[in-house]
């Protein structure tokens, strides 16, 4: 007859022994997941970044007016352009907040919610956006036609 004791020892092992396999199985899988992440990410990326260029190449987004871009304002200089693209694609209704924002955070994953708002700001100070009645915002008559000029002159 069998020592009880041995059998259970034996069924502990083996249960040890398919948990750790599973375990190590499980960190596996959310490797890949983690670097499959990491790819969607880069590849989204240079996607979005192919739609910019296509977008300022056809004349549909333009830089800000009268600042040249520099190494310290290229991130507003994005976040124009990327709420352009939101913004052409709203309709005359305008785009909410958050439409802008997701847009601007796919150029700038790291994008802080003050920074946002203080882009909206400075655009509203400049007379580009204007936010409707309706808590959307939209481009104004100076952006569009700053927009038209820049076309005309390529």
């Amino acid at each position: 007859m069998e020592d009880p004791r041995h059998t259970s020892t034996t069924e502990e092992t083996l249960l040890s022994r398919r948990r750790e396999m599973l375990e190590q199985q499980l960190a596996d899988i959310e490797k890949k997941i983690r670097l499959l992440r990491e790819e969607q990410y880069e590849v989204a990326a240079k996607l979005d970044d192919i739609y910019f260029l296509e977008a300022q190449a056809s004349g549909k987004i333009d830089a800000l007016p009268d600042r040249p871009v520099t190494a310290r304002n290229f991130r507003f200089h994005q976040a124009w352009m990327a709420m352009q693209l939101v913004l052409d694609k709203a309709g005359p209704d305008g785009a909410r907040t958050d439409q802008l924002k997701g847009k601007v955070a796919d150029f700038n994953p790291s994008l802080k919610p003050a920074t946002f708002r203080s882009y909206l700001h400075r655009l509203k100070e400049d007379g580009l956006l204007e936010k409707r009645s309706n808590g959307r915002w939209k481009l104004t008559d100076k952006a569009k036609k700053e927009r038209e000029n820049d076309v005309a002159k390529n």
